[in-house]
């Protein structure tokens, strides 16, 4: 009875040991799979790199292009409002009030 116990123990202990050097061997295999991963990757991650640097730069440019849009808007804007105020100013002239009441009051002539 000794005996069998013996083996029985001796042969945990052997798969154990077999069940370690298994893992051992499977972690090495997965490091050595992500290093030539990590490897294969980094012509990947350069282009990848470079690709967004220009995608940032040109969204600079667009950013500038906007903000130029934006200040030519306004300079517009406030054109037009000058055209606008001087538009009023016409309109309220005395001069020209007084021409638009008399071409009012005049007859129009019939043409023959």
């Amino acid at each position: 009875m000794g005996g069998i116990a013996l083996i029985i123990f001796l042969c945990s202990l052997a798969i154990g040991v077999l069940c370690l050097l298994v893992l051992v061997i499977a972690a090495k295999r997965i490091y050595s799979t992500l290093r030539y991963a990590y490897k294969d990757a980094q012509p990947w991650m350069e282009i990848i790199a470079e690709n967004g640097r220009r995608n940032q730069e040109a969204m600079k440019a667009m950013e500038e292009r906007a903000q130029n849009i934006t200040r030519i808007g306004q300079e517009m804007q406030e054109s037009m409002d000058d055209i606008r105020d001087t538009w009023d100013e016409i309109q309220a002239h005395p001069l020209i009030r007084t021409a638009r009441f008399f071409g009012r009051m005049r007859r129009p002539q019939r043409v023959r």
